[in-house]
């Protein structure tokens, strides 16, 4: 498959366009993404329910990754407690080695899924060979998940389109959209909700679900919904104080996980089942 222009990744449509929900994105249920540090914090969110759960080191950037003896408990933690979605961290991949870092990509097996980033990628680093290499040692391309920053110019990242167009030419199924300078800014510094919608129902249109994240509040957790994104990510917002490196604070755990169960009407629950199972 050639690469798309940014005309056509505006405009292309996937074969669900076809159907009674027309161009709207169609991912309903909205769920949640949390990134943990450690052990205690990613079996803390098993314990609460939490549908997606996140490795990453928060104290090396927006996608720190974790040492590999931490990403390798990890993995197995979670194909033993069956959780249904999980990923690590791959850190920015101009920073990614493909040979010595592939064991990141043998741990995951047929079921974890690994986010690279883009930072410092335009204009001065062939990303799209090196995704395509990095992308060969997973059992699935699905399992990969491309990166845009919002703050993409701060972080000298390839826009939005140049992004949408590798994931959906590699094959991938998921896109996130976060901030890549942790400076007090968040996501919706940067993007207004009008603008994350159109870029959730451009991805939709191209077969690939959307996830949002970048210093979101617990009380921005339902924005996710509202713009038919498909996860929303979190990590500060459960921490113990504000501080993105502080420890998950259980309490804060449970109002994201009741939110988001909240927020998702009954066909939308149902739902679930398709999305996360």
């Amino acid at each position: 498959m050639t690469r798309l222009s940014k005309a056509e990744v505006l405009t292309a449509k996937s074969p669900s366009d076809n159907d009674a929900r027309g161009s709207e994105p169609h991912f309903h249920y909205c769920g949640l993404l949390v990134s943990a540090a450690n052990s205690e914090e990613w079996n803390l969110a098993s314990q609460e329910g939490v549908p997606w759960i996140d490795l990453k080191d928060p104290a090396r950037g927006a996608l720190g990754k974790p040492n590999l003896e931490l990403a390798t408990a990890f993995a197995a933690s979670m194909r033993n407690q069956n959780q249904p979605r999980w990923s690590i961290a791959g850190g920015e991949l101009s920073e990614w080695d493909c040979d010595s870092d592939q064991a990141y990509c043998r741990i995951l097996g047929s079921t974890g899924h690994i986010k690279w980033a883009l930072a410092g990628c335009e204009g001065r680093f062939p990303w799209q060979e090196q995704l395509g290499r990095s992308i060969a040692y997973l059992a699935f391309p699905q399992q990969a998940i491309l990166v845009h920053y919002a703050d993409h110019l701060e972080c000298q990242a390839p826009d939005w389109e140049s992004v949408l167009s590798a994931a959906h030419r590699m094959g991938t199924r998921y896109v996130l959209i976060d901030t890549g300078l942790k400076n007090g800014r968040g996501l919706l510094d940067h993007l207004s909700p009008t603008r994350l919608r159109q870029q959730v129902t451009q991805a939709n249109r191209l077969g690939l679900e959307v996830a949002i994240a970048g210093a979101l509040g617990l009380e921005q957790i339902p924005l996710g919904q509202s713009i038919g994104a498909a996860w929303v990510g979190v990590r500060g917002a459960v921490c113990s104080d504000a501080g993105r490196t502080s420890p998950f604070c259980q309490e804060k755990l449970q109002q994201a996980v009741a939110i988001v169960r909240g927020s998702a009407t009954t066909d939308e629950r149902r739902e679930t089942h398709h999305v996360i199972g």
